[in-house]
């Protein structure tokens, strides 16, 4: 995260082997977005107190300071507050970042954003999809709209996103339905609905290992057994590295 965020000099590290800039530096004069601040490691978070402050960083490995000037827009879904009070967050940082605060509710109240929400995340989705020679764009149904109103995301926008991504990917029809999106969902523990209960597995593992293993089994019939041509179609960085899967997923050479 140190040199992500504020670089490195090279040799500061190993596999250091050139200067690195990093986000404050290239976001110099502009905007810079944190996602989950809260996160950061308390080391981290004085380097990120003095950029704000001194607008100044060091890059790791190096001892002279760079002049940086960034607005900085951060966000969590933590308690910040709370979490100054039990020494994992610093207390000066927060009051420095907490000058204009936007409580975005969770997505379980906003359920009138929902449809919005879907069309601009199908319409990513489906972009991404029409690059793979295995998948298609998709529709996605009224009912299934409706039903992503009632459910209440525990997971939020990314969890939203996740089903639908899978949901795209795995859905048989050119319309996604209810039922595509109730067996896309994966937020264990949690399978009540409006509409009723539906099942998620016990296992996440092997439900997993089991798309993976369809993943494979389709793109080897896509590529008519070309390893190359599999690998590249499952954006594997080589066929030895699908090699690796086979034989762990146990699908024949």
């Amino acid at each position: 995260v140190d040199s992500i965020l504020f670089g490195h000099v090279k040799g500061a590290f190993t596999g250091a082997d050139k200067d690195h800039s990093g986000l404050f530096e290239q976001a110099n004069g502009g905007t810079l977005f944190l996602d989950e601040v809260g996160e950061l490691p308390l080391n981290v978070q004085v380097k990120l107190l003095r950029a704000l402050q001194q607008k100044e960083i060091t890059r790791v490995g190096d001892v002279k300071s760079k002049v940086v000037d960034v607005r900085i827009i951060a966000a969590t879904h933590q308690d910040l507050f709370q979490m100054t009070s039990q020494g994992a967050f610093r207390e000066d940082l927060f009051y420095r970042l907490a000058v204009g605060v936007i409580e975005v509710p969770p997505l379980r109240a906003r359920a009138e954003d929902i449809p919005e929400l879907i069309s601009i995340l199908m319409s990513d989705i489906n972009q991404q999809a029409e690059k793979h020679p295995l998948f298609e764009s998709k529709k996605i149904s009224a009912d299934a709209i409706n039903f992503s109103k009632s459910y209440p995301w525990p997971g939020n926008i990314r969890e939203l996103w996740n089903t639908l991504n899978r949901a795209v990917l795995w859905s048989e029809s050119n319309t996604i339905s209810v039922e595509d999106l109730q067996s896309s969902v994966l937020s264990a523990g949690r399978n009540q609905s409006s509409q009723g209960e539906f099942s998620v597995p016990g296992d996440i593992q092997q439900y997993i290992d089991n798309i993976k293993k369809d993943a494979v089994e389709s793109a080897l019939e896509y590529s008519r057994n070309n390893k190359s041509k599999a690998a590249e179609a499952l954006g594997l960085k080589s066929h030895q590295t699908l090699s690796g899967w086979m034989t762990k997923l146990g699908i024949e050479e």
